[in-house]
């Protein structure tokens, strides 16, 4: 699958293989790509090329990395617009309530972005991208 020796660099080529598995349904949304160790041994590459293989798959926007648990699988359906109505907007990550588990389903594990403003919260699953946007102005 990999091709040491050809003209595409092997974290490309690595990145490529990954996706491909995320978009066949083999590496599933919410759930850990396999770790840099898996894919060391795996592919038989450094782990710095993984790593280079995870960021390029960051910016395709396939997965989101939490720190000290891993890469995971992004759920494209989880982009959203948040209309930013102040001047003042807070974003925070915790883990879910089991109230926030339910209605998102996710487990205890997966962390929650909270959008707040205004005195209200927003809460999303981590992998969600979340873009922000200013109110049009009255005149």
């Amino acid at each position: 699958m990999i091709d040491h020796d050809g003209d595409t660099h092997v974290y490309v080529q690595l990145a490529d293989v990954i996706a491909e598995r995320i978009t066949s349904g083999a590496l599933r949304p919410r759930r850990p790509i396999p770790s840099e160790a898996q894919l060391v041994q795996e592919f038989g590459v450094a782990r710095e090329t993984v790593r280079k293989a995870v960021a390029i798959l960051r910016d395709r926007g396939l997965v989101y990395t939490v720190p000290a648990r891993g890469s995971f699988v992004r759920d494209a359906g989880h982009d959203v617009v948040v209309t930013m109505d102040t001047d003042e907007i807070t974003v925070t990550c915790r883990p879910p309530t089991e109230a926030e588990q339910a209605q998102l389903a996710i487990g205890p594990d997966d962390p929650v972005v909270v959008v707040y403003q205004q005195g209200r919260a927003e809460v999303y699953p981590v992998d969600t991208v979340i873009r922000i946007k200013r109110a049009p102005q009255a005149e």
